[in-house]
């Protein structure tokens, strides 16, 4: 009984269990990846509305995950490619210095953080949804206290 006993502790020392990640097949994706990581992952695509940019589109999270920085203005549509878009995800826009005004349809529930960070050109941003939605999506997504945000019939500065 000792010999077997000594064999399978030399066994599974010498085999350990390899496991291969497999993005594919992983449908939980975090909104909140490294924006070099998602750059890696994501292909660029053209999308109407977006002016002087493209991005990369999460289809399985619904995640806008990067913007090139040479984006001046942005309308977020609520789909891509039949795919709804319902975040916008960490430092997606950051950098974005030319970026002047942003539309955003309610449906987005998720902004991550620093999202809109060294955006110095954003002068407003236009929230479809209503001001207690704005509050709850965009916590910490590194908008400037001199962006105007309109959420339908309200005007406020952004928090």
């Amino acid at each position: 009984m000792k010999n077997k006993f000594s064999i399978l502790i030399i066994d599974s020392m010498l085999f350990p269990q390899i496991t291969f990640p497999c993005i594919a097949d992983d449908t939980s994706i975090d909104p909140n990846m490294d924006k070099d990581m998602s750059s890696k992952l994501y292909e660029w695509i053209k999308v109407d509305g977006m002016e002087n940019g493209r991005i990369k589109f999460d289809s399985l999270t619904g995640t806008i995950v990067d913007v090139e920085t040479s984006m001046v203005s942005a309308q977020i549509p609520t789909e891509i490619n039949g795919s709804p878009v319902i975040a916008i995800g960490s430092l997606a826009f950051a950098g974005c210095y030319a970026l002047r005004e942003i539309v955003i349809p309610e449906e987005i529930s998720y902004i991550g953080d620093l999202a809109f960070a060294n955006c110095s050109s954003l002068n407003i941003i236009y929230f479809l949804g209503n001001k207690y939605q704005w509050e709850i999506v965009t916590s910490t997504a590194g908008i400037s206290k001199s962006t105007v945000v309109e959420c339908e019939a309200e005007l406020m500065t952004a928090l």
